[in-house]
């Protein structure tokens, strides 16, 4: 059976709903980060944002659909980019697909086989579900 405690926050970085745990850390040593970049060809889609909001965007944690068996590991520096459609040319009628745009960077400080976290370290746009990391 499990007992009840008492505890007093002093901080927190989010909100705080009822249902919520409080977790022990996992102990892990602590790992020095060089930056560097990842495959030439490595792509991966934004998945989930650290807090669950619609959009994310610098210094939060974002949640890749990459990871170890994808070749990612920790430190390595990706690019953000968004896809941005097409436009109708006014002449042909025909859509002309746009270049995708970059706005942003981000450092894979945790990894697992299929997933990894990353810390978005700067961004001129906000980061939304679908977007793309790549290669720098």
């Amino acid at each position: 059976p499990h007992q009840g405690a008492i505890l007093t926050l002093t901080k927190t970085v989010a909100e705080i709903r009822a249902g919520d745990r409080v977790l022990v850390p996992e102990s892990e040593p602590l790992t020095n980060f060089v930056p560097h970049a990842p495959d030439p060809d490595f792509d991966a889609e934004v998945v989930r944002f650290w807090r669950e909001t619609p959009e994310s965007g610098a210094y939060e944690v974002i949640l890749l659909d990459a990871g170890e068996n994808e070749g990612l590991e920790r430190g390595h520096v990706v690019s953000l980019w968004r896809d941005r459609g097409a436009i109708t040319d006014p002449e042909t009628k025909q859509p002309v697909p746009l270049p995708p745009k970059r706005y942003g960077v981000a450092m894979v400080f945790r990894t697992f086989p299929h997933l990894a976290y990353a810390l978005v370290l700067e961004t001129t746009d906000s980061v939304r579900l679908g977007d793309r990391a790549r290669a720098p």
